[in-house]
């Protein structure tokens, strides 16, 4: 349970209490759903044939307990399994799925709370204002059905209660920003089960080794002797399909770590006459450095973001947000957003389309957690 929030001692209690008087007329159904829930704890709970309410009390005092998160463990177990005896067995006299979830609902900071959904799902909801109406983003944190049961990491999570604390208090840019960094890092998290990294030092490509060359004047120009072998020869060249008896390239200087380089480009007939072919280090996975390739290769090559889970047009504001509001200036945010038609300026001032990328990336969000959690990635 980790990507769970802490919770506070008396939001446990409340909680806790609210089911206990929902199970008022068959209250040894809390002693049986503790029991199954305590199976594997170090100190399991043994139901005894004595009085249920000093047991209920036993069990109310191990909620208590916030150290490591063992009240709110115990407390997250024992609703599981009274909600599957719900489902399964019929429950407790005078229990419904409709009055149990309500009793499943724990508040956690101002419009802020963890719930028990329908499919008997962990949701964090946050009930956001806008424009004069109240809207609800959810992330899933938590579902027993699956391995380890965990969903929406906690780490993700903290970036999107910001974005949406951020929103409340009109700080758009802020709340745009923050977002955009919650997609970044589900995109990494997802793309690393696909085979893609973002190690740092680690080559996407092929690394070939350095060989020396000597540059001379020569009648008109300049001649260019090659210290090692290559792989083709120039007597190899007038026999290149298409070949003339020269080739255009071109070239411009650039400085790199204080050095000057020179970058030659199209030299598809030249690289194996005037470079090695012996590659020093292995491509390794293939390495993705920013949000905007991250972009591009979930749609496009590792095929697990559609527009169906994000629209198409969020991906330009997504990285004109990830560009200009994480390296911020006054001129970054005059850049015209091609999707919408408007600067970045004008699209952070607009309440309606920043809770939209809000909504929309959330929701994402929590689409590729809960595929890369239940394995259909």
């Amino acid at each position: 349970m980790k990507f769970l929030p802490t919770i506070q001692r008396a939001k446990l209690v409340n909680c806790f209490d609210g089911i206990e008087h929902l199970y008022t007329g068959d209250k040894i159904k809390l002693l049986e759903a503790a029991e199954r829930a305590l199976a594997s704890d170090p100190a399991p709970f043994t139901k005894a044939a004595r009085d249920i309410a000093p047991q209920v009390g036993t069990i109310k005092q191990r909620v208590q307990r916030v150290g490591g998160d063992y009240g709110r463990n115990v407390l997250i177990r024992l609703i599981e399994e009274l909600y599957a005896d719900l489902a399964f067995n019929g429950g407790a006299i005078g229990v419904s799925s409709e009055t149990f979830l309500k009793a499943c609902f724990i508040h956690m900071d101002d419009g802020v709370c963890l719930k028990l959904s329908p499919t008997g799902k962990w949701l964090m909801e946050w009930v956001i204002p806008s424009q004069d109406e109240e809207e609800k983003v959810t992330l899933s944190v938590r579902d027993k059905t699956i391995p380890d049961g965990n969903i929406v990491p906690d780490y993700i999570i903290q970036y999107v209660n910001q974005a949406l604390i951020a929103y409340k208090r009109k700080s758009y840019l802020t709340a745009l920003s923050m977002i955009s960094i919650s997609l970044e890092g589900t995109l990494r998290d997802v793309l690393e089960v696909k085979g893609y990294s973002y190690s740092q030092g680690v080559h996407s490509e092929d690394v070939y080794e350095l060989t020396e060359i000597e540059i001379s004047p020569d009648t008109g120009g300049f001649k260019v002797s090659l210290s090692a072998l290559m792989s083709k020869s120039s007597n190899d060249f007038l026999t290149e399909v298409g070949a003339g008896p020269s080739v255009k390239s071109r070239i411009k200087r650039l400085r790199k770590s204080g050095r000057w380089l020179l970058e030659i480009r199209d030299v598809d007939y030249l690289k194996d006459y005037w470079s090695s072919d012996v590659v020093v280090t292995q491509a390794g996975q293939k390495n993705i450095g920013g949000l905007g390739t991250a972009l591009d290769v979930a749609r496009n090559e590792a095929a697990i973001l559609t527009s169906l889970i994000l629209p198409d047009d969020m991906d330009d504001v997504i990285k004109q947000v990830r560009n200009n509001l994480i390296h911020l200036s006054g001129a970054a945010l005059t850049n015209n957003i091609a999707s919408v038609g408007i600067s970045l300026r004008e699209f952070s001032s607009d309440e309606s389309r920043v809770f939209d990328a809000i909504w929309s990336i959330t929701g994402a969000i929590d689409d590729l957690y809960n595929r890369k959690a239940n394995g259909t990635l």
